[in-house]
């Protein structure tokens, strides 16, 4: 039972962090290394940021994304379930499929 709460939790976490990186990571390459003599005019803050805090925000954003695994394993995988609209195959509600 704990070892299945946790291979599910991993796995929500690990698609949440793969999701995360793409779409934060794909703009920040795009605009702070590949563009960045372009938008330096654009930033609100003139200093620069170092590396302690790229790696605060990338922590800070692994946090968030670890709580937010946990209350999805909650809605989809416990009796929580029934308490919401959350459907396990698309026939239930007749979608036409």
């Amino acid at each position: 039972m704990v070892e299945n709460f946790v291979n599910v939790l991993f796995k929500i976490f690990s698609i949440s962090a793969i999701r995360y990186f793409i779409v934060a990571g794909v703009p920040f390459l795009m605009f702070y290394w590949l563009m960045n003599p372009k938008f330096i005019k654009s930033k609100i803050q003139n200093k620069k940021p170092t590396q302690t805090d790229y790696v605060r925000e990338i922590l800070h954003s692994m946090q968030s994304t670890a709580v937010m695994s946990i209350i999805a394993y909650l809605v989809l995988f416990t009796s929580f379930t029934s308490y919401t609209m959350v459907y396990k195959t698309l026939q239930t509600m007749g979608c036409g499929l």
